[in-house]
């Protein structure tokens, strides 16, 4: 009767345990669907705010240009995919395609990323800056290109503005640059794992 009864007592502690773990994985796997939506729907209101990013409209559209000195900027065939990508030709100063970014949220931190190659290994460099569209927190990344497509990336944080500047600098040079497949994607949060137990509202 004793042993009958530990017995039972072991197998209500054990299911108990049990029932207890499955409440655990589902919790967590509620969690981490509520991260994968926020995520998506972020990096898709983020996608929305750039516009032509991969130059596949066959003009510049929302880009704007900017040359000190000699070269042209154009949309041509040199892409990284589709069939369009941006031409700085080679210049004596500077050419610079921008576009302002609106509708960002204020304190969310972005990575920009775009595609890059030159027209020959030579030592002019190229640049992917990013500031408020005032001039104000200004960063950015400089490289010296080579002939097969690259990835570069900067990270701004947003200010209370919710704007951002994207420029694509060719600096002084005897190549031709060109730049394909811009992306704007959110930087998940601090705690995006919910690892603290906050719940997702």
């Amino acid at each position: 009767m004793n042993d009958g009864l530990l017995r039972h007592n072991d197998a209500d502690q054990l299911n108990g345990r049990l029932q207890l773990t499955a409440r655990q994985l589902l919790a967590r796997v509620g969690r981490l669907a509520c991260v994968l939506i926020v995520c998506c729907w972020a990096r898709t209101a983020a996608a929305q705010n750039l516009m032509n990013p991969g130059f596949e409209t066959g003009a510049l559209g929302a880009w704007q240009v900017y040359i000190s000195g000699t070269g042209s900027v154009t949309v041509g065939t040199g892409a990284h995919s589709g069939r369009y990508g941006i031409t700085e030709t080679a210049n004596n100063n500077t050419e610079v395609t921008f576009q302002d970014v609106t509708g960002l949220t204020p304190g969310q931190t972005y990575l920009v990323s775009v595609w890059v190659a030159s027209s020959s290994a030579t030592s002019g460099t190229v640049a992917l800056d990013i500031h408020d569209t005032q001039g104000n927190g200004w960063v950015g990344i400089t490289i010296t290109p080579g002939t097969s497509w690259q990835q570069i990336s900067q990270a701004y944080t947003v200010t209370g503005n919710g704007a951002m500047r994207i420029h694509l600098y060719e600096n002084p040079g005897p190549e031709t640059t060109y730049w394909d497949d811009v992306t704007l994607i959110p930087v998940l949060p601090l705690n995006g794992g919910f690892e603290t137990e906050q719940e997702c509202v």
